[in-house]
């Protein structure tokens, strides 16, 4: 399929002459003399390629890229600037745009810079499509695409990496993507969720254990550490890890050995670690409740994921792709799509997923319109109390269980439907305990 290409520049022999040079290297190619025909003709054809003046008889270029983008995501845009206005090019790019073009530069240069940019559409539309490795990790915030030029500056290494942001930022897809990209690739990718399994159970699912070393061990277990050879393991909310356990794995990442639970036989890691958290380490180190020395360890290579709201160009893209992704076609209304981008996503990534998925199921295919999204997006101080109140029910609800279970804490875990691990931690939270 041929790439297809838009010039909108008011100039008609220079956008004739880049129109003739790009048609015959096999472009399809659009023209427009104005921002408004240029939007229209944006959304008519979806082009790969943008080629877009900055100064235009209708509006300024650079002004318009941010709404352009949102009108075709999938894009890649190449401003043209006049000599001498590079800034407006470098300010272009900071604003999204893939890059940008010195008017009267060579033949040579355009096709170049345009085959460029069509790989990076192409790219783009793979990503939309569900793709995996780097191309789940959509996005073209300054501060997202500086995250995923740091983990692919990291992957083909043997370093330890520690991803760090707020829950829902995309940890473990950013920990997916490293392992692809790196020499283990064809290797297992082992993820385990250091909050999600109780403190006494961890140690064995970690390590594995030999038969008889304990009540219930009835064979043996390799553990996850045996498991990950050859690959990746993916620590997840390292943070929560018990401070017996923080030792024995700073053992391990110290290039010393380790042994089952019941066994003699020392086993050696032979995997690549990755770790997330969405604590804040530093402070957990000074509480004394991490160990400094397996922080700096872990924190060979550290990579901050920005939260939602602080890559708001992102959220329309972002939608697109989970809509694609969950074989929705369902267009998002323009007011719709403005109050995405209002609305903070305090649970972010996931919870804008969570959002569109729901959608385009109340939608029924059709447009999402405002009345389609979740109460609490298009009401968000209304529902600003919520949270407290949530809480306020929950630590009711474990008062009455743990008292319905004669205070016993296993029992009222696995009635409340929650591990051991988070009642703890749920108990710590609302000072229920001593």
């Amino acid at each position: 399929m041929s790439t297809s290409c838009l010039i909108i520049d008011d100039e008609p022999n220079l956008r004739s002459l880049y129109a003739r040079i790009l048609a015959l290297e096999g472009y399809v190619v659009a023209e427009a003399a104005s921002l408004e025909v240029g939007k229209k003709q944006l959304l008519k054809h979806r082009p790969q390629v943008v080629l877009l003046d900055v100064r235009l008889p209708d509006g300024n270029g650079l002004g318009a890229l941010p709404v352009l983008l949102k009108q075709s995501p999938t894009s890649a845009f190449i401003v043209l600037t006049a000599q001498g206005s590079i800034a407006d090019g470098v300010e272009a790019m900071r604003r999204g745009a893939f890059d940008y073009l010195v008017k009267g530069d060579s033949e040579h240069l355009l096709l170049q810079r345009v085959a460029l940019a069509a790989q990076q559409a192409a790219s783009q539309t793979n990503n939309l499509a569900g793709a995996t490795g780097w191309g789940a990790l959509v996005g073209r915030a300054p501060a997202f695409a500086a995250a995923v030029a740091h983990a692919r500056q990291v992957a083909p290494t043997a370093a330890t990496v520690l991803l760090t942001g707020e829950t829902g930022t995309g940890k473990e897809q950013f920990a997916r993507a490293i392992h692809q990209g790196s020499s283990r690739a064809g290797g297992p990718f082992v993820a385990i969720n250091c909050a999600a399994i109780p403190a006494e159970m961890l140690e064995s699912e970690l390590f594995g254990y030999k038969k008889g070393a304990f009540t219930g061990a009835l064979a043996d277990k390799p553990g996850l550490l045996a498991a990950a050879k050859g690959g990746t393991l993916f620590l997840d909310e390292i943070g929560e890890m018990p401070l017996n356990l923080q030792a024995k794995l700073l053992r391990v990442l110290d290039g010393n050995g380790y042994m089952r639970l019941g066994d003699t036989t020392e086993m050696r890691l032979d995997a690549r670690m990755i770790a997330a958290t969405h604590r804040h380490l530093p402070t957990r180190v000074a509480e004394q409740t991490f160990r400094a020395d397996l922080y700096y360890r872990l924190a060979v290579f550290e990579i901050a994921l920005p939260a939602l709201r602080a890559r708001t160009q992102d959220i329309l893209l972002l939608a697109r792709h989970f809509l694609h992704a969950s074989n929705h076609l369902s267009a998002i209304s323009t007011v719709a799509a403005t109050i995405l981008e209002q609305y903070p996503w305090p649970g972010n990534i996931r919870e804008l997923r969570n959002a569109l998925e729901r959608a385009a199921i109340v939608s029924a295919g059709a447009e999402i319109l405002p009345e389609h999204l979740p109460v609490y997006v298009l009401h968000p101080d209304t529902t600003a109390a919520m949270p407290q109140r949530l809480e306020e029910l929950e630590r009711a609800h474990i008062l009455q269980t743990l008292k319905l279970c004669g205070g016993n804490k296993s029992k009222a875990a696995e009635a409340l439907g929650i591990g051991i691990a988070t009642l703890y931690r749920k108990l710590d939270k609302y000072q229920l305990e001593g």
